[in-house]
């Protein structure tokens, strides 16, 4: 009688000891610091199917890819995206980084250029007093291989007579980690300054669709040549355009005055490029639009 209820005793200390090892466990995960991240993409790649006999999962629209991205798309050149914020006192600048690439070097050299473009805004306040700055960014083209995002805000001082439309870009090369400008993309000469003024380029805001043409007017082929940089503010060499691209067009943005929104976006179907115009076409083949 004595030796049962001695091992009862043991087997009701053992159970106390797994639940309290349980509580405690769960208690640390809930203690998990909250990251100032959040999720907005899935992994660029398609899912494939775990195992042979399973058939690969349906896809959304809003994930489906290109069959040519499919059977070209590396296995290590697959990640995710989240999105940061950078805040300091009345300044905030959300911008997006990478995750899960393969090759982490690569990794962290793409996540600091996309860091560094995106803070260079700052280049237009070298005083911060009674600044107040918001920016925000999407993602108009994501794939493997190739990756654009254009940001937008608004930027006020304390004590001058409007806010400020604030627009500009960043396009990676994933491969090669590195920056993609207008320059690299399309030759940028004065056939590409008329080509941009016809009707070619087409408004994306409709409000600007009926103004188009004086919108355009004073555009010149230094503007597209020193495009997509915010390093020359205030030197001859600084330019308001901007380019970025989207799974079916190159866009344009230009400075505008601030009755009209600040800027103004133009955009022109891959496929209706001169191809005497595209730099050895090397961005059609990051986009996959040539086989």
């Amino acid at each position: 009688m004595r030796k049962n209820r001695m091992i009862c005793a043991v087997l009701l200390s053992l159970g106390l000891l797994l639940t309290a090892c349980g509580q405690t466990e769960e208690t640390k995960n809930d203690q998990s610091p909250n990251v100032e991240e959040e999720v907005v993409s899935k992994n660029v790649e398609n899912d494939a199917a775990e195992d042979e006999g399973k058939e690969a999962p349906e896809e959304t629209p809003k994930e489906k890819t290109s069959s040519s991205e499919h059977e070209n798309s590396e296995p290590d050149m697959e990640y995710e995206l989240t999105k940061k914020i950078y805040k300091e006192n009345n300044i905030t600048i959300s911008y997006p980084q990478i995750s899960n690439l393969a090759d982490e070097a690569k990794q962290t050299e793409i996540n600091d250029l996309l860091f560094i473009e995106a803070y260079k805004v700052m280049n237009f306040y070298p005083e911060t007093e009674g600044l107040e700055l918001e920016i925000d960014y999407t993602i108009s083209f994501q794939n493997p291989y190739f990756l654009s995002a254009q940001y937008s805000g608004m930027g006020f001082v304390e004590g001058t007579a409007h806010p400020s439309h604030m627009f500009y870009t960043t396009n990676i090369d994933v491969t090669n980690a590195k920056r993609i400008k207008l320059i690299d993309v399309v030759i940028p000469s004065e056939a590409f300054v008329e080509l941009f003024k016809s009707d070619a380029f087409r408004a994306v805001n409709p409000d600007h669709e009926g103004m188009a043409k004086e919108l355009k007017e004073y555009v010149t082929a230094s503007d597209f040549e020193n495009a997509d940089s915010l390093d020359d503010i205030g030197t001859e060499k600084h330019s308001e355009a901007f380019s970025y691209f989207t799974e079916n067009a190159l866009g344009i943005s230009i400075g505008v005055s601030h009755a009209a929104g600040g800027y103004a976006a133009f955009e022109i179907n891959y496929n209706d490029l001169p191809s005497d115009l595209v730099v050895e076409k090397d961005i059609l083949e990051l986009l996959k639009i040539v086989e």
